[in-house]
């Protein structure tokens, strides 16, 4: 140990000594280590060993030593910039080029990207400029960009160039075009005033208990804006199906209410003098679709009408309204200066006088529409001039269907009048001007079907029934009554009337051409028998006692089919004094039980060209028209229920030309269930369509309880409310019908 540590101590002293003399040192490390080792005796820099040791014998210049193979780094973390210039460049990445919108651009170079892209993401896609919130649009194929401010709308002008609105949409500026042909550019604003106001728009809701307000300041509302009023359908869920009002609404001028079909308004319980609409002095309304229902179960009256007028109103419409359950009228209008009323497809029924009563004024018209069920007339017309009812439906009043009192120009055509209780179906009274009743059909009404009745008024005009169906009235099927001067009856059909079929009652110059009439006559009226086709007569009652003289009865076919009920076919009954001047020829009489003719000297001032009776200013040699009935006695008997049967059975018929008269008398012993009948076959070859009708039925629909069927070729007596409806299982029923067939 003494020797290892003195040989230590001399290697250390050799060591400094060495040092001192600025010697360099090698000091050679291990392969294993990398091969490095360091000359400390250089003053030029660190010689580097790789696998052992480098000996580097120059003592000057620069440079380094290399390994001839890299070495590998691995984890290298860099913790501040360096520059390493041509280190790497970009042919050595992965990849030397980038796409954009399709389109390769090489790095390191210029590149212009010129393809679209072919979408944009929302909420991904970079907007390079603009404003935040703008609108984005086509700006002449370039991006463009619209700046937005609080509450702004986009708008286009009359080029579709767009903009933002700071105030809204400018109504005058947006365009647009409606469908249809033809359709033309207008703005929005103009087609909104257009539109109807909404009676919804003036309450929170409507159809309650009590819509009043809403109504009134609608109306109100509606007249000042000049825009239609307009009553929706109650919503689903209201307080009621319909709306409740105290009425005694006043329209202005230049209104317009409409509303959706079956829209009913509807008088609150109340009592006085109630109306729907009280019109004043005003012009230019115009209500559609509503029902009026005036609750007259909930009145004390006296008063009550669903359209009031006593002033003067001009150019005022009702269309598609329905009337309905007033205490007193449905509609009451007039005064002298009421002008062109019109009532159009109007339903009026079951209110207490009249459905529609119009009283002065001119040009009031009825047209189309349903009256019925009323407490006295239909249609009521008072001092009226040129009035015109039209295509009228008018049946079941209690007392008659159309009354037409002091109107001049009546114009009554195409109506149809049945089942009024005690009155005419249509009917013209007093000074009435020309009167004119064309096309109309009356029948099983109280008393005529037609009449027309001066009455000692004046009459300036032609009093004219032409083209008119009147059967199965209780009294005259056309009464030219009463100082009726010049009327004309032509063209008409009376069948089956309980008095004459036409009658000329103290009315001179009366001319009766082309007429068909059958089986009328059987009533009695005081102690005049009323069993004629045509009657010409008068009373001895002053002071309207006078002759109906010089009447014409020329061309027309008077007959009794078999009913046995005519008479005569013309009959003269002078009471007063003889009616002279009478001219009959070219009639063809048939059948009646009598005679033709029954007549006074004086009466016939000429006579010529009849069937049934010779030429000549008198009557000789008639010959009756004869025939043998055809009779079935077991007739063929069904229903739509339960067919009755019967014990005993008669059922007659006969077939002259185009006429069929059946006769019945039958005697059931059970009336069945639902609707019943009775028909007969007609003979072999008889076609089953009605002269005139074009529909199953006879015109007008049905003659008493006797209809004709296109399906059966059969007539059919029906026990239903159109026929006998039997109340016992023990009913007789008999009768005489008449039609005519082809």
């Amino acid at each position: 140990m003494k020797r290892f540590l003195a040989a230590l101590a001399i290697s250390l002293a050799s060591i400094s000594a060495a040092l001192a003399d600025g010697a360099s040192l090698p000091i050679p490390l291990a392969t294993a280590n990398g091969g490095l080792g360091g000359n400390f005796g250089s003053s030029t820099g660190l010689p580097l060993f790789a696998s052992g040791v480098v000996t580097i014998t120059g003592t000057t210049g620069t440079g380094n030593i290399v390994r001839a193979t890299s070495p590998t780094i691995a984890g290298l973390t860099v913790t501040s910039s360096f520059t390493a210039t041509g280190l790497v460049t970009n042919s050595d990445l992965a990849n030397a080029s980038t796409t954009v919108n399709g389109q390769t651009c090489t790095l390191g170079s210029t590149c212009t990207v010129t393809a679209a892209a072919s979408s944009v993401a929302v909420g991904t896609t970079t907007i390079g400029s603009g404003t935040s919130n703008g609108v984005l649009y086509n700006n002449a194929g370039v991006l463009g960009n619209l700046s937005t401010v609080n509450n702004g709308v986009l708008v286009t002008n009359g080029s579709g160039v767009p903009s933002i609105s700071t105030t809204g949409v400018p109504p005058t500026a947006v365009y647009f075009t409606d469908s249809g042909t033809g359709a033309v550019q207008t703005t929005v604003d103009a087609a909104l005033k257009a539109q109807a106001l909404s009676i919804t728009n003036f309450a929170a809701s409507v159809c309650t208990s009590d819509d009043q307000t809403a109504i009134t300041t609608g109306i109100a509302a509606a007249a000042a804006l000049g825009k239609p009023l307009y009553f929706p359908a109650c919503p689903v869920g209201s307080t009621n199906s319909y709306y409740t009002w105290d009425g005694n609404v006043a329209p202005p001028a230049n209104l317009y209410i409409i509303s959706d079909p079956g829209v009913v308004l509807k008088l609150k319980a109340s009592s006085g003098q109630i109306y729907g609409f009280n019109f004043g002095a005003v012009s230019n309304v115009k209500i559609e679709n509503l029902t009026l229902d005036g609750n007259k179960s909930a009145q004390s009256g006296p008063y009550g009408r669903g359209i009031q007028s006593t002033s003067d109103i001009t150019n005022i419409t009702i269309k598609n309204v329905r009337l309905t359950n007033w205490y007193e009228f449905g509609a009451s209008v007039g005064s002298s200066g009421t002008a062109d009323v019109t009532f159009d497809h109007v339903t009026a029924d079951n209110n207490g006088t009249d459905g529609i009563l119009a009283s002065g004024g001119s040009r009031v018209n009825v047209d189309f529409g349903n009256y019925y069920s009323n407490g006295r007339y239909g249609v009521t017309l008072n001092g009226v001039t040129n009035p015109k009812v039209t295509e009228a439906d008018i049946n079941s009043n209690s007392q008659g269907g159309l009354e037409a009192v002091g109107s001049t120009n009546l114009v009554a055509t195409n109506n149809r009048a049945w089942s009024n209780g005690t009155g005419p179906g249509l009917s013209a009274v007093g000074s009435l001007g020309s009167t004119l009743f064309v096309g109309n059909q009356a029948w099983l009404n109280g008393q005529e079907g037609i009449n027309i009745t001066v009455n000692g008024s004046t009459t300036s005009g032609p009093l004219t029934a032409t083209g008119n169906y009147v059967y199965s009235n209780s009294r005259v099927g056309i009464s030219v009554d009463s100082e009726s001067n010049n009327s004309t009856v032509t063209g008409n059909t009376a069948i089956g009337n309980g008095w004459e079929g036409i009658s000329v009652f103290r009315s001179p110059n009366v001319t009766i051409i082309g007429n068909t009439i059958l089986n009328n006559g059987g009533g009695t009226f005081d102690s005049y028998y009323h069993y004629y086709g045509i009657h010409v007569w008068d009373t001895s009652n002053t002071p309207n006692n006078f002759p109906s003289n010089n009447v014409k009865i020329v061309g027309n076919t008077i007959g009794d089919t078999g009913a046995a009920v005519q008479h005569y076919g013309v009959g003269f009954s002078d009471v007063y004094s003889n009616s002279t001047g009478g001219d009959i020829s070219d009639n063809n009489f048939f059948g009646n039980t009598v005679g033709p003719v029954q007549y006074a000297a004086g009466n016939i001032q000429h006579a010529s060209g009849n069937h049934g009776f010779l030429d000549g200013a008198g009557i000789e040699n008639y010959r009756p028209y004869s025939f043998t009935p055809t009779c079935i006695t077991n007739p063929t008997v069904g229903g739509d229920g339960t067919a009755p049967t019967y014990s005993a059975a008669n059922l007659c018929y006969t077939i002259v030309g185009n006429i069929m008269t059946v006769s019945f008398d039958i005697h059931f012993s059970n009336k069945g269930t639902g609707t019943s009948y009775i028909y007969i076959n007609t003979p072999s070859g008889q076609t089953a369509s009605v002269s005139g009708a074009g529909t199953a039925r006879l015109p007008p629909y049905v003659f008493g309880p006797i209809f004709w069927s296109t399906t059966y070729n059969a007539v059919f007596l029906v026990n239903s409310s159109g026929g006998y409806p039997l109340s016992t299982n023990t009913d007789e029923i008999s009768g005489t019908y008449t039609m005519f067939i082809n």
